[in-house]
């Protein structure tokens, strides 16, 4: 007969705790099917004598880090540390090399006593060197060592994720966020937990699993209000903003949006990045009374990353207000960008604001562009948004050629009362809130 919770912490008040215990996965240092001994795929990066001193300390580093630390005296032989030294200073290596690995040469000698923290500080610092030198192979592995010398350390596992996540290795991403969640729960570093759960929602945003993807950021934004933690509280509201935004509710994405604003403080440098995702939203609804002024207020302000979205939410602004030197303005900004990310959907928006100017032929040439870029940088939808474009600008002009181009007016989103209101609101809070951003 199973015993009531309350009666087993009566009995015993660590016995539930314990019944509820994170079970921490392991970290998953490389794929399964990879071929050779662990760690290799340092060597084609490096070849000569460098690759083979990168390959050797990682393989220690992960050789000690797997050896419980009671049976690590004597486990390596009493000249590996000589030995490793002389081959540094033979070598002429980077200065930002010299110094961490001639510290992880130390582990050789004394692999019993030497500090985790130290061997993971300096995998780290390796792997910093590599990122800006743009070895990313290496730098992936010399963060996973980090991670596995610290294996308590959840904010190395969320670091690892975050990589794993960029490289578009989601399998091995979910496992590391997975870990992260684990350690800095019984670590209780809050925010670090709060951080891997927006993380890993956004990676499932990117992935279009929305159901997942919600699920994790509303975990973030709780444990985000339960320790004040304002500003991992904004993200998780802008990310939840987005689900909802593509999942069709745009009441609960606006409310998303709000509370994202919110929770900002004044002045954050994120503000123009949320602004422009929001005038965008009521873009892609027709809502342009309200985009315009926050396009306008965040376009100096936006990240480079987002530049070309902005001019292209510009002109597409525009042409549906009927503003055609803005229009044309908005496109010239968009011509500079050339083939940055988010172009290939800018041109779509080109072609959506000359369409509404009833320029016919300049929407079929934007949309002909953008189905062109986009196909050439597999991004899907954006293709299949294009297609339908280019079909719906051959049809306007097919209609148009024996009469006068006209303009074709723009879809508008059906909102109630409340919903218009809302938006409103936001633009003028947005406005406001831009003119303080640092």
């Amino acid at each position: 007969m199973e015993i009531a919770s309350q009666d087993l912490l009566r009995q015993d008040p660590t016995a539930l705790a314990s019944r509820r215990r994170w079970r921490i996965p392991p970290p998953v240092t490389r794929d399964p099917e990879a071929p050779g001994p662990e760690g290799l795929s340092v060597l084609p990066e490096h070849p000569g004598e460098e690759g083979l001193l990168l390959w050797l300390t990682l393989r220690n580093v992960l050789l000690w880090s797997r050896v419980p630390p009671s049976s690590r005296k004597g486990l390596f032989t009493p000249e590996a540390m000589e030995r490793r030294l002389a081959l540094i200073l033979e070598m002429h290596l980077p200065p930002r090399l010299h110094e961490p690995l001639t510290l992880l040469a130390g582990l050789l000698d004394r692999p019993h006593r030497i500090d985790p923290a130290l061997v993971g500080l300096s995998c780290l610092r390796i792997h910093d060197w590599a990122r800006d030198e743009g070895f990313p192979t290496t730098s992936l592995e010399f963060l996973q060592a980090a991670s596995v010398a610290c294996p308590g350390d959840g904010r190395y596992a969320l670091a690892v994720g975050r990589e794993l996540r960029e490289r578009n290795l989601h399998g091995r991403a979910e496992a590391w966020f997975l870990r992260a969640i684990g350690l800095t729960r019984q670590a209780r570093d809050w925010e670090a937990y709060t951080l891997t759960y927006i993380t890993y929602g956004n990676m499932m945003v990117r992935r279009g699993n929305y159901p997942l993807a919600r699920r994790l950021l509303t975990k973030a934004v709780r444990r985000a209000v339960r320790q004040g933690l304002k500003e991992p509280r904004a993200r998780a509201h802008h990310d939840l903003f987005v689900v909802e935004a593509e999942c069709g509710d745009d009441t609960a994405a606006q409310r998303h949006a709000q509370q994202a604003l919110y929770s900002y403080p004044t002045g954050h440098p994120s503000l123009p990045a949320l602004a422009h995702d929001v005038a965008y939203f009521w873009v892609e609804r027709g809502r342009f009374a309200q985009a315009l002024p926050v396009l306008e207020r965040a376009m100096p302000w936006v990240p480079d990353t987002q530049a070309s979205a902005c001019f292209g939410a510009l002109a597409r602004t525009r042409g549906a207000l009927g503003d055609r030197q803005g229009f044309s303005e908005a496109v010239r900004l968009l011509r500079g960008q050339e083939n940055t990310y988010g172009v290939a959907r800018a041109w779509g928006d080109v072609a959506h604001g000359a369409l509404s100017l009833g320029l016919d032929r300049e929407g079929e040439i934007a949309a002909t562009q953008s189905l062109e870029m986009a196909r050439l940088a597999g991004e899907g939808k954006v293709s299949l948004q294009a297609e339908s474009l280019v079909a719906a600008a051959r049809a306007l002009r097919s209609s148009h050629e024996e009469t006068q181009s006209s303009p074709h007016p723009p879809h508008v989103a059906e909102w109630d009362a409340e919903d218009v209101q809302m938006a409103e609101t936001l633009a003028g809070e947005f406005v406001s809130s831009l003119a303080s951003v640092l």
